[in-house]
């Protein structure tokens, strides 16, 4: 078994990093939270572990050593003496991601073009197209990404990491998107804040009134489900050739269990059909069909058939249908009358944030889309 310690560093969307901090700390990985993440030091098992098991993670990169340089040579000498070929295929294709900050090498183009040309002379790697962080990948595309390489200076000190999982956010399943659809990880953030408002309960029902293509069901149908996160997808880490397949295949295996307690409903309702088709085949993919259920209308139409008791997370939209009929004064009124629809968790974007009436509190901001959005919690 490969003991090897790392150093790695857990990303994750801004704002949530004290919740990141305090699921990986369940998962057994307590670390240091910093800007845009978590700190750890763990083994091969623990990234591996950390890979499958975190609903919040955005990716995970390995520290390698830090080095000064002042200069270019000192750059190039110091990248040279990495142990690359533990990470990095002879002859696979590289994609280096250059960061700045009050360095005499302030260039990034300048920094990527003689890494590259250090990463041919050591691995005879070659320059990886660019791509979109939320392209839509498939299966075969997701598991022939190119390796990648992060550099980032400040001042003096250089410090170079590698990607080990890929994109977390992307589990796998969901195929299906709509307009303005919710990234997975985000999702599990707002069922996350609702189950720290209720540590010691357990949700009988789970009711999204914005379903959409359904991530926030999803996501909460296969975290009660007792699904890891990353069961379906595959990892960078798969292409290193100091990778351990059977530590991976032992730990993917022990990956998906069976929930304690009796299953959780979860219902997404939407206005769109077309929508929930989607929400639908979503379901069906990430294996939480039997525990879904969808249905078309709007959700004061919904209400009555949604059982007392219910935990209500969704992601309202933000833009004209919102202001056209005063969306979020109606579903203040459904949650002061349905008093039992609590913890309420809304993830809310542009006027819904100035809308939405002040007992609702603010359990943090980030970014959803490039927009800044709030997360507001009322409980009881």
């Amino acid at each position: 078994m490969n003991q090897t310690s790392y150093l790695s560093f857990v990303s994750c969307a801004p704002g949530l990093e004290a919740l990141l901090g305090r699921e990986l700390a369940e998962l057994g990985f307590p670390g240091q939270i910093k800007e845009a993440g978590v700190e750890v030091r763990t083994t091969f098992d623990g990234v591996v572990g950390i890979a499958l098991g975190s609903a919040l993670a955005e990716g995970l990169r390995v520290r390698l050593k830090s080095f000064v340089a002042r200069d270019f040579g000192a750059l190039i000498e110091g990248a040279g003496r990495l142990p690359w070929r533990a990470y990095l295929q002879s002859g696979a294709p590289v994609r280096v991601k250059v960061t700045c900050h009050r360095s005499k090498l302030w260039h990034s183009g300048a920094v990527e073009e003689r890494m590259l040309a250090v990463l041919k002379q050591r691995v005879n790697a070659s320059a990886a197209e660019s791509a979109s962080e939320d392209a839509a990948l498939s299966e075969q595309e997701e598991a022939n990404e190119p390796a990648t390489v992060f550099v980032r200076i400040t001042g003096d000190a250089v410090q170079f990491s590698v990607d080990a999982t890929g994109r977390m956010h992307r589990r796998g399943y969901r195929t299906h998107v709509e307009r303005a659809s919710l990234r997975e990880t985000l999702a599990a953030s707002l069922l996350r804040v609702a189950s720290e408002a209720r540590p010691t309960e357990r949700p009988r029902v789970i009711w999204d009134p914005f379903a959409g293509a359904g991530t926030i069901v999803c996501e909460a149908a296969r975290r009660y489900s007792g699904i890891s996160p990353g069961r379906e997808r595959s990892f960078a880490f798969e292409k290193w050739p100091t990778h351990d397949e059977q530590t991976l295949e032992r730990m993917r295996s022990g990956a998906t269990h069976t929930a304690s307690g009796s299953a959780v409903e979860c219902i997404g309702s939407d206005l769109s059909e077309r929508a929930l088709t989607a929400a639908r085949h979503n379901a069906e993919l990430g294996g939480v069909t039997a525990s879904t259920h969808f249905l078309v209308g709007d959700f004061e139409q919904i209400a009555p058939q949604v059982p007392q008791g219910a935990w209500l997370v969704t992601n309202p939209p933000y833009g004209e249908r919102l202001e056209q009929n005063g969306l979020m004064a109606r579903l203040d009124r459904l949650l002061q009358k349905r008093r039992d629809l609590r913890p309420a968790v809304l993830l809310v974007g542009g006027s819904a944030k100035k809308e939405l009436p002040g007992h609702f509190r603010n359990a943090f901001t980030t970014k959803n889309g490039g927009l800044d959005v709030n997360v507001r919690i009322l409980e009881r």
